[in-house]
Protein backbone atom coordinates (compact mmCIF):
# COMPACT_ATOMS: atom_id res chain seq x y z
CA UNK A 1 0.00 0.00 0.00
CA UNK A 2 0.98 3.42 -1.03
CA UNK A 3 1.37 5.91 1.90
CA UNK A 4 0.20 9.46 1.09
CA UNK A 5 3.20 11.59 3.31
CA UNK A 6 3.10 15.45 2.67
CA UNK A 7 6.17 17.60 3.04
CA UNK A 8 5.47 19.14 6.37
CA UNK A 9 7.06 20.83 9.37
CA UNK A 10 8.04 17.77 11.76
CA UNK A 11 7.44 19.43 15.30
CA UNK A 12 9.59 17.46 17.96
CA UNK A 13 7.66 17.16 21.20
CA UNK A 14 10.91 15.70 23.36
CA UNK A 15 12.92 18.71 23.31
CA UNK A 16 13.63 20.74 26.32
CA UNK A 17 13.68 23.84 24.58
CA UNK A 18 9.52 24.41 24.88
CA UNK A 19 9.93 28.69 23.76
CA UNK A 20 11.58 26.63 20.24
CA UNK A 21 9.17 23.73 20.31
CA UNK A 22 5.93 26.34 20.77
CA UNK A 23 7.65 28.93 18.24
CA UNK A 24 8.16 26.01 15.78
CA UNK A 25 4.30 24.85 15.72
CA UNK A 26 2.89 28.44 15.52
CA UNK A 27 5.17 28.52 12.54
CA UNK A 28 3.72 25.87 10.83
CA UNK A 29 0.25 26.86 11.45
CA UNK A 30 0.98 29.79 9.92
CA UNK A 31 2.54 28.40 6.90
CA UNK A 32 0.81 25.10 5.95
CA UNK A 33 -2.07 24.50 9.18
CA UNK A 34 -0.71 21.36 9.52
CA UNK A 35 2.41 19.18 11.18
CA UNK A 36 3.79 16.07 12.11
CA UNK A 37 4.61 15.78 15.87
CA UNK A 38 7.47 12.95 16.71
CA UNK A 39 7.86 12.11 20.27
CA UNK A 40 4.34 12.65 21.78
CA UNK A 41 4.02 10.10 24.08
CA UNK A 42 0.86 8.24 22.38
CA UNK A 43 2.01 4.98 21.96
CA UNK A 44 2.48 3.44 18.61
CA UNK A 45 0.20 0.11 19.64
CA UNK A 46 -2.72 2.39 20.54
CA UNK A 47 -2.75 4.61 17.63
CA UNK A 48 -2.76 1.27 15.00
CA UNK A 49 -5.58 0.39 17.28
CA UNK A 50 -7.79 2.93 16.60
CA UNK A 51 -7.43 3.06 12.67
CA UNK A 52 -8.29 -0.73 12.97
CA UNK A 53 -11.22 -0.48 14.92
CA UNK A 54 -11.92 2.67 12.79
CA UNK A 55 -11.67 0.52 9.66
CA UNK A 56 -14.25 -2.07 10.82
CA UNK A 57 -16.48 0.45 12.08
CA UNK A 58 -16.97 2.30 8.74
CA UNK A 59 -17.06 -1.35 6.92
CA UNK A 60 -19.87 -2.62 8.43
CA UNK A 61 -23.39 -2.49 6.55
CA UNK A 62 -24.75 1.20 6.63
CA UNK A 63 -28.08 0.05 8.33
CA UNK A 64 -25.85 -0.89 11.46
CA UNK A 65 -23.81 2.52 11.34
CA UNK A 66 -27.41 4.36 11.17
CA UNK A 67 -28.74 3.00 14.39
CA UNK A 68 -25.94 5.09 16.16
CA UNK A 69 -26.87 8.06 13.66
CA UNK A 70 -25.66 11.42 15.66
CA UNK A 71 -27.64 13.02 18.25
CA UNK A 72 -26.25 15.84 20.24
CA UNK A 73 -23.28 15.39 17.78
CA UNK A 74 -22.15 12.36 18.90
CA UNK A 75 -22.38 9.40 16.80
CA UNK A 76 -22.24 8.64 13.20
CA UNK A 77 -23.04 10.87 9.98
CA UNK A 78 -23.51 8.72 6.70
CA UNK A 79 -21.74 10.24 3.21
CA UNK A 80 -22.73 13.76 2.30
CA UNK A 81 -24.42 14.67 5.66
CA UNK A 82 -22.22 17.33 6.61
CA UNK A 83 -21.08 20.51 4.63
CA UNK A 84 -18.14 22.26 5.93
CA UNK A 85 -18.00 24.41 3.30
CA UNK A 86 -21.71 24.29 0.97
CA UNK A 87 -19.85 26.64 -1.73
CA UNK A 88 -16.93 24.17 -2.90
CA UNK A 89 -19.09 20.70 -2.19
CA UNK A 90 -22.95 21.99 -2.74
CA UNK A 91 -23.92 18.19 -2.10
CA UNK A 92 -21.90 18.02 1.16
CA UNK A 93 -18.55 16.28 2.13
CA UNK A 94 -17.56 12.96 0.88
CA UNK A 95 -17.14 11.25 4.28
CA UNK A 96 -18.57 9.62 6.96
CA UNK A 97 -17.86 10.45 10.58
CA UNK A 98 -17.83 8.85 13.82
CA UNK A 99 -17.91 11.35 16.66
CA UNK A 100 -16.96 10.50 20.41
CA UNK A 101 -17.05 13.35 23.26
CA UNK A 102 -15.70 12.82 26.87
CA UNK A 103 -14.71 9.81 28.16
CA UNK A 104 -13.40 10.44 31.98
CA UNK A 105 -16.05 11.69 34.12
CA UNK A 106 -20.04 10.67 34.79
CA UNK A 107 -21.57 13.86 33.45
CA UNK A 108 -24.43 14.08 30.71
CA UNK A 109 -22.00 14.87 27.91
CA UNK A 110 -20.28 11.37 28.54
CA UNK A 111 -23.82 9.76 28.45
CA UNK A 112 -24.13 11.12 25.23
CA UNK A 113 -21.44 8.81 23.78
CA UNK A 114 -22.53 6.35 21.27
CA UNK A 115 -21.33 2.58 20.84
CA UNK A 116 -21.37 -0.15 18.29
CA UNK A 117 -22.49 -3.51 19.98
CA UNK A 118 -19.59 -5.33 22.03
CA UNK A 119 -20.51 -8.21 20.07
CA UNK A 120 -18.30 -6.22 17.38
CA UNK A 121 -15.14 -5.86 19.61
CA UNK A 122 -15.91 -1.58 18.62
CA UNK A 123 -16.98 -0.53 21.87
CA UNK A 124 -14.15 1.55 21.92
CA UNK A 125 -12.47 1.79 18.78
CA UNK A 126 -10.74 -0.82 20.76
CA UNK A 127 -8.07 0.27 22.95
CA UNK A 128 -7.96 4.15 21.61
CA UNK A 129 -10.22 4.57 24.94
CA UNK A 130 -6.95 5.78 26.50
CA UNK A 131 -6.13 7.83 23.27
CA UNK A 132 -9.57 9.32 23.65
CA UNK A 133 -9.65 10.30 26.89
CA UNK A 134 -6.81 12.32 25.95
CA UNK A 135 -8.89 14.12 23.84
CA UNK A 136 -11.73 16.81 24.09
CA UNK A 137 -13.58 15.52 21.67
CA UNK A 138 -12.84 13.38 18.89
CA UNK A 139 -13.78 12.11 15.66
CA UNK A 140 -12.80 9.31 12.92
CA UNK A 141 -13.50 9.89 9.27
CA UNK A 142 -13.49 7.69 6.38
CA UNK A 143 -12.83 9.81 3.13
CA UNK A 144 -14.42 8.81 0.13
CA UNK A 145 -12.39 9.85 -2.99
CA UNK A 146 -13.51 10.19 -6.68
CA UNK A 147 -14.66 6.34 -5.71
CA UNK A 148 -11.70 5.12 -6.23
CA UNK A 149 -9.40 5.50 -3.18
CA UNK A 150 -10.53 5.67 0.71
CA UNK A 151 -8.51 7.78 3.59
CA UNK A 152 -9.23 7.00 7.02
CA UNK A 153 -8.42 9.96 9.59
CA UNK A 154 -8.40 10.41 13.60
CA UNK A 155 -8.94 13.85 14.37
CA UNK A 156 -9.42 15.29 18.13
CA UNK A 157 -10.90 18.75 19.45
CA UNK A 158 -9.49 20.29 22.74
CA UNK A 159 -12.55 22.81 23.42
CA UNK A 160 -12.92 25.71 25.43
CA UNK A 161 -15.83 25.43 28.26
CA UNK A 162 -19.15 26.71 26.88
CA UNK A 163 -18.97 29.52 28.98
CA UNK A 164 -15.57 30.78 27.73
CA UNK A 165 -15.11 33.67 26.02
CA UNK A 166 -13.25 33.88 22.95
CA UNK A 167 -11.79 36.55 21.98
CA UNK A 168 -8.89 38.64 20.12
CA UNK A 169 -5.86 38.60 21.77
CA UNK A 170 -4.77 42.16 22.73
CA UNK A 171 -2.15 42.42 21.67
CA UNK A 172 -3.15 40.90 18.20
CA UNK A 173 -5.51 44.09 17.33
CA UNK A 174 -4.79 48.37 18.07
CA UNK A 175 -7.44 51.01 17.11
CA UNK A 176 -5.31 50.85 13.03
CA UNK A 177 -6.03 46.82 13.35
CA UNK A 178 -9.39 46.12 15.13
CA UNK A 179 -10.45 42.49 15.83
CA UNK A 180 -12.27 40.97 12.70
CA UNK A 181 -14.56 39.13 14.77
CA UNK A 182 -16.94 40.02 18.00
CA UNK A 183 -15.86 37.87 20.87
CA UNK A 184 -18.17 34.95 21.63
CA UNK A 185 -19.10 32.19 24.34
CA UNK A 186 -17.63 29.19 23.12
CA UNK A 187 -20.48 27.05 23.61
CA UNK A 188 -22.46 29.23 20.97
CA UNK A 189 -20.02 29.80 18.58
CA UNK A 190 -20.13 25.90 18.28
CA UNK A 191 -24.00 25.49 17.93
CA UNK A 192 -23.69 27.94 15.02
CA UNK A 193 -21.06 25.53 13.54
CA UNK A 194 -22.96 22.88 13.96
CA UNK A 195 -25.91 24.68 12.93
CA UNK A 196 -24.14 25.19 9.51
CA UNK A 197 -22.36 22.19 9.19
CA UNK A 198 -25.71 19.82 9.16
CA UNK A 199 -27.99 22.64 7.64
CA UNK A 200 -29.20 20.67 4.47
CA UNK A 201 -29.15 17.59 6.59
CA UNK A 202 -31.69 19.22 8.61
CA UNK A 203 -33.90 20.98 5.32
CA UNK A 204 -32.61 24.63 6.57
Amino acid sequence: MTELLLKLPIIDLSSSDTSSTAASIRQACIEHGFFYLVNHGVEDEVLEKVFLESKKLFSLPLEEKMRLDRKENRGYTPLFAEALDPVSAPKGDPKESYYVGRLEDDSAAVKLNQWPSQEKNLSSLGSGKMFLIYMGESMAMNFHLNGCMTIISAAFFLDPKEDCVVECIESCCSESSPPRFPPIRSGDYLKERFRLTYASDAGL
